[in-house]
């Protein structure tokens, strides 16, 4: 890191209705941590709660997206 940037973080998130997988990786590709947590917004600040940087992440195309969306813009990652 150079100048205070701070590196990008990535997860992918499989959510389903109970549940989400969330794998998170860091700019490298190294795995960071891979979670099962519930599909509901402290789920989600879980899943992405404490990470070093700005986050990237991808949802998964399913009737579960839109909640899932919301709440990782709410999460403010």
């Amino acid at each position: 890191m150079t100048g205070g940037a701070r590196n990008v973080i990535y997860a992918g998130v499989d959510a389903h209705k109970s549940t989400s997988h969330i794998t998170v990786l860091d700019e490298a590709g190294a795995l960071v941590r891979r979670l099962k947590v519930a599909s509901s917004p402290d789920g989600i600040r879980t899943a992405l709660g404490g990470l070093p940087g700005p986050v990237k992440a991808v949802v998964e195309a399913s009737y579960t997206r839109g909640p899932v969306y919301d709440w990782l813009e709410e999460s403010g990652r």
